[in-house]
């Protein structure tokens, strides 16, 4: 862990040599744990062709023009816009439209989009989920994906998000705007399209609530009263806005090259063997960002330099008891991009002619106390689960609740990638246990003060006692499920069971 959190690594951003270092290291790692390579030519690296988005200082732009008079918008104290990864030089002037929150789920009875026509607009709406839509349904249509692809399909030109006070509870708007420096990042396909891209919508603007009010000027309905009924669940309104709204911005595009790295235990059952059970931890973190104007390494301690270096355990555990199916120990490039290292993967699995039939993630675990509770993200929503609780109560360890069920972890992380594809997958963590202890402190405070912040480094206070036991979890669960005979399944009913699988 110490060695992937150095600042020789430089925070491990694709494309950069600290990153790619850190691959070397990971493989070489297999390779002295007896860890088969998994990729073709007995190699450890799947390339991923990546495409790199960088904003060109000054040119991000935003302005609400309304009969004859124009209000600027200033960048990023205002707005945040990622750099565009389809188009190095964007410009829209459209007319608007408030579509609350952009979900269009109609198989679910809630649509956004009824009875409105958007074509050629730019749609407004908030950040977040409404209130009739569960968890599960939240968790998905509910994502920025999600409504880009929802809002492309009925015509719109661009799509501005309102950053809701419910949205800062979670994410301050200073967080956003330290984003400014960093690139967008998304691979490349067979085709020449960039993976999350939405052709022909222009890249989404994101503005805080404090100056979102001119938008709603002249069209009979308050700003401050549609967060009102974010705020209390109430259905929020669709209506026309008033006067058009102009963006502009140029982003330069550079071809990067990074990888994933690849290992495998090869499975002892000839029937079962090209079965996969596949390990994630991404790799990557977010690189140097800058701090009072200063270049600074973020290190990714915890995020997730701890999840490698468990995986790496877990790897070394399995080279000592191969199970029935092959075991993949899979570390992803460019997680913090949006899952595209794990997309890649999932969508054209090594080795070649094997299938994933069950996926284990570690994500920033939080390895901060002595855990006696942990939890599998998804554990409810297929047989997965039941292997978890198998291996947890072996090693005396409660099974927790989702600590945060309102922030939709199970859409958020690499095995997302995985379930994208029809495949059963967890998210395994320490639980920090009843709120007000010193273990929720702890937990807490570094979510709070540390994520993607410079202090996630070494010394950040890792107890290596629990990641130890922590590893233990994670390899048991993986053998419960490499050894048995079924697959696994998702559970009757599960939301994403029913629409991922094939």
């Amino acid at each position: 862990m110490e060695f992937l959190a150095d600042d020789r690594l430089g925070g491990r951003q694709p494309g950069t040599a600290g990153y790619d270092l850190a691959a070397r290291y990971v493989a070489e790692q297999f390779r002295n744990l007896g860890v088969s390579p998994a990729a073709p030519g007995d190699g450890w690296f799947q390339p991923v062709p990546l495409r790199s988005a960088s904003r060109v200082e000054g040119s991000d732009t935003a302005a609400v023009i309304q009969r004859g008079r124009r209000i600027e918008l200033d960048f990023p104290a205002d707005f945040f816009r990622r750099p565009d990864l389809l188009l190095e030089q964007s410009r829209l002037r459209a007319a608007m439209v408030f579509v609350a929150y952009g979900v269009d789920a109609p198989a679910l009875g809630y649509s956004d989009y009824t009875d409105v026509d958007v074509r050629g607009k730019v749609v407004v709406m908030l950040a977040g989920t409404p209130a009739a839509l569960d968890g599960d349904a939240a968790g998905y249509f509910g994502t920025e994906q999600a409504k880009l692809e929802a809002a492309a399909r009925h015509g719109a030109a661009g799509v501005v998000f309102v950053f809701t006070p419910l949205n800062e509870a979670v994410t301050a708007w200073d967080d956003i705007q330290a984003m400014t420096t960093a690139p967008a990042i998304g691979a490349i396909n067979g085709n020449g399209r960039v993976t999350g891209t939405v052709p022909g919508l222009h890249s989404a603007t994101t503005i805080s609530h404090h100056a979102a009010g001119p938008l709603f000027d002249g069209s009979g309905h308050e700003l401050t009263d549609i967060l009102a009924l974010d705020r209390e669940g109430g259905r929020v309104p669709v209506f026309g806005l008033d006067g058009e709204i102009k963006l502009a911005q140029a982003s330069r595009h550079d071809a990067i090259h990074s990888a994933n790295v690849v290992g495998m235990v090869p499975g002892t059952d000839p029937l079962l063997a090209r079965d996969l059970v596949v390990y994630v931890a991404h790799l990557d973190h977010i690189g140097v960002r800058p701090i009072d104007g200063e270049p600074v390494v973020h290190n990714g301690a915890l995020d997730n330099a701890v999840g490698v270096a468990v995986m790496l355990d877990v790897a070394r555990r399995f080279v000592k008891q191969p199970s029935r199916r092959t075991v993949v120990f899979l570390a992803t490039t460019a997680e913090e991009a949006g899952l595209v290292g794990a997309d890649w993967y999932a969508r054209q699995p090594l080795p070649a002619g094997h299938r994933p039939v069950a996926v284990i993630n570690i994500d920033m675990p939080v390895l901060l106390f002595d855990f006696t509770e942990a939890v599998a993200w998804g554990g409810e929503r297929s047989s997965l689960g039941d292997a978890f609780a198998v291996a947890a109560a072996e090693s005396g360890i409660s099974v927790a609740d989702d600590p945060f069920p309102g922030l939709n972890i199970f859409t958020r992380s690499d095995h997302y990638a995985f379930v994208r594809q029809g495949v059963p997958a967890l998210m395994l963590g320490p639980a920090p246990g009843p709120d007000g202890g010193d273990n929720a402190i702890r937990f807490d405070r570094f979510l709070a003060e540390s994520y993607h912040r410079p202090s996630d480094r070494p010394g950040i206070g890792i107890d290596y006692a629990a990641a130890d036991r922590f590893a233990r979890l994670a390899f048991r669960t993986g053998e419960v499920v490499a050894g048995q005979s079924a697959r696994p399944r998702w559970r009757a009913g599960d939301f994403f069971g029913e629409t991922f699988s094939r």
